[in-house]
């Protein structure tokens, strides 16, 4: 899945827009830290990584994982950190 598909698919299943007065990779690694075993915080944190590395490529798996905070958090990373694509 690339980017652009992987944005839409998060705003398909969280419609709510993303929130922009916090820091949304603080946010994700307050979260991960708290609970570091669970399959949706390591998949944030899998996907957090990769879009901070400006990959473009996503397993499709990954948003399957992944509930309507965490497609919020990812939504507001992805609008602060990714120039247009």
């Amino acid at each position: 899945m690339k980017l652009a598909t992987l944005l839409v698919e998060i705003r398909r299943r969280s419609p709510t827009s993303p929130t922009f007065h916090i820091d949304p990779l603080h946010q994700i690694h307050e979260r991960c830290q708290a609970d570091p075993e669970t399959l949706e915080n390591k998949t944030l944190l899998r996907v957090t990584r990769a879009i901070e590395e400006r990959r473009r490529d996503f397993d499709d798996k990954d948003i399957w994982a992944l509930g309507p905070e965490s497609l919020r958090l990812l939504d507001a990373l992805i609008e602060r950190r990714v120039s247009p694509f």
